[in-house]
């Protein structure tokens, strides 16, 4: 590439413009190697991020497996926001461009919980009776769609849980792999 840009040199020089050639150094196959390797390090650095994230979910995720312990489940949900503090804080490390992907999301999230609020004050249940007293798990008809009373259930069998844990755990191992 250093004789071609010569010869655009010398062309341009000959046309009137006051180019000089300096040979610079380096190739055009430097800088995409240096390029690549900068990649590699970048996806290297996301892929740790995407570890911090998933280990979120998981603390979340044990969290809300058996409420018999408040404190403990206090614990493990601020574990689960201290990990997603870390992820998001090691992916704007990796990725300055990153936080305009990030506010993106918010936006989009902010908007469904817009969405969701204006349909939760329409739909006939909205986790309250008419006289605005919180539904319990045990007053739900069976008719209703079973996905709104999910939220309201814990994981009550021991086997349940241990399969949930397991879940969360292999999820972690898989992201750390």
């Amino acid at each position: 590439e250093d004789s071609i840009a010569q010869w655009v040199a010398a062309d341009l020089r000959g046309r009137g413009f006051g180019t000089v050639w300096e040979k610079t150094g380096t190739s055009i196959w430097e800088n995409l190697e240096t390029d690549i390797e900068h990649g590699r390090t970048k996806v290297r650095r996301l892929a740790g991020a995407v570890w911090f994230f998933v280990a979120a979910l998981a603390f979340f995720t044990f969290a809300q497996l058996k409420h018999a312990s408040p404190k403990r489940e206090a614990l493990l949900t601020r574990f689960g926001y201290g990990m997603a503090v870390l992820g998001i804080s090691f992916t704007m490390w990796s990725d300055r461009e990153a936080w305009k992907t990030f506010l993106l999301y918010i936006t989009g999230f902010c908007v469904l919980a817009l969405v969701g609020r204006g349909l939760s004050s329409t739909i006939p249940f909205a986790g309250r009776t008419e006289e605005g007293e919180p539904v319990h798990p045990s007053e739900l008809e069976p008719s209703v769609f079973p996905g709104v009373r999910i939220h309201f259930a814990p994981v009550q069998h021991g086997f349940g849980r241990s399969v949930i844990a397991m879940i969360a755990v292999t999820a972690m191992l898989s992201a750390f792999v």
